[in-house]
């Protein structure tokens, strides 16, 4: 009995090892693929879980979702930080620090929109401001499969990658899915279900959960 337990717990860690590498993975890719699309430095190839907490996948299934920071820089010279959040090993949105500088308003602003200045670049009442942003429903490492398979497709791609409006964004993604499943799928069966969800004007994944069994 001894034995088995720790063979279970054995078992149970690489299990979550392999998820976190798995995890880790997708964000690096995710983080350098959204410095390429802005035109800024990726820095460092790598990035660092800040926090972790337990979630639910589109499966209603018990899953880890994990907050990763990486670093860019816009000018050769700074560090800005953006964030990567995933679910499991699918990338649900990443978020970069505007290169804008703001003069610090007279109230204070939320810490939730707020990153400081890396220490060598602070300036007196100077603040760094994340920026709002939709993202497209489609996780990034869909996207980076699709554009590796079908290169024809990079410039819609792009522009759900960098369009910030509700509406355009919907339409993309119906034209994406649309182009994409009239040819050859190298997506997985699962993948290319949730994919079709697109083609009616719903969100990446918004189907009956039963057909995905």
């Amino acid at each position: 009995m001894d034995v088995l337990l720790i063979l279970l717990c054995v078992a149970a860690a690489i299990a979550l090892w392999l998820d976190g590498m798995g995890a880790w993975e997708a964000a690096v890719a995710a983080g350098r693929t959204a410095c390429h699309r802005a035109g800024v430095q990726f820095l460092d190839d790598t990035v660092v879980i800040v926090g972790f907490r337990l979630g639910r996948n589109a499966r209603g299934r018990a899953a880890i979702r994990r907050v990763y920071r990486f670093e860019f820089s816009d000018t050769g010279d700074n560090r800005l930080e953006g964030t990567v959040v995933a679910l499991g090993k699918t990338v649900e949105s990443v978020e970069m620090a505007s290169s804008r500088c703001t003069t610090r308003p007279a109230a204070p602003l939320r810490r939730a929109h707020v990153l400081p200045m890396a220490a060598a670049e602070e300036k007196p009442h100077t603040t760094m401001v994340m920026e709002s942003k939709t993202i497209s429903s489609i996780p990034v490492d869909v996207l980076m499969k699709i554009e590796a398979h079908r290169p024809d497709l990079a410039s819609v791609i792009h522009d759900l990658m960098t369009i910030n409006d509700a509406g355009a964004l919907q339409v993309l993604e119906a034209r994406l899915a649309a182009d994409y499943m009239s040819g050859t799928d190298a997506l997985t069966p699962e993948e290319t279900l949730r994919l079709s969800a697109c083609c009616t004007g719903r969100r990446y994944g918004d189907i009956d959960r039963r057909t995905l069994h």
